[in-house]
């Protein structure tokens, strides 16, 4: 009897392992290569540069950063800035790392959310004091329609078409 329980638990778990290869080659290969723009790490520096920035506003008590990926930087600015941070990921995988990563230092204060972050944002309560985006210049432009979800928006090396930044930190 106890043969049969492990050739049925391998055999479920043979399943599970490819079934995670075969996800994660879809979402990796065959997505990003046709229909999205990989998944690009935050550098140090920008996380940084992203804190001296909202250090520089007065009573920022939440923060919403759109196109998450591993959440290293919403991780980085939760513990450097004290504060609340919505990290928005649309794909399944790359939202999984960064809810295990929530176990690292500064992850108390990241709420991981697997949604498009477009969908998310037409709800009624949503509001952030700041907004981060690190995304290509196409999707930036959709982020114009919801401009009044916060009080400042941070856009990472893509600027938006048509509207002038109040400010370039280089």
């Amino acid at each position: 009897m106890l043969d049969i329980i492990a050739i049925f638990i391998g055999f479920v778990l043979t399943l599970v392992v490819v079934g995670l290869i075969v996800t994660i080659a879809e979402h990796y290969i065959v997505g990003y290569i046709w229909r999205q723009v990989p998944c690009v790490s935050c550098p140090k520096v920008l996380c940084r540069a992203v804190v001296a920035e909202i250090k520089k506003y007065k009573n920022v008590h939440s923060v919403c950063e759109i196109g998450a990926g591993y959440g290293v930087l919403a991780r980085y600015v939760a513990r450097k800035c004290d504060v609340s941070v919505t990290a928005l990921e649309n794909v399944w995988f790359t939202y999984f790392i960064a809810s295990i990563c929530r176990m690292l230092p500064g992850g108390n204060n990241v709420r991981n959310v697997c949604a498009d972050a477009f969908e998310y944002l037409k709800g009624e309560n949503v509001h952030f004091n700041i907004g981060i985006a690190y995304l290509c210049p196409e999707v930036n432009d959709c982020l114009m329609d919801f401009m009044d979800k916060f009080d400042v928006l941070i856009l990472l090396d893509f600027p938006t078409s048509g509207v002038a930044p109040v400010r370039v930190v280089d």
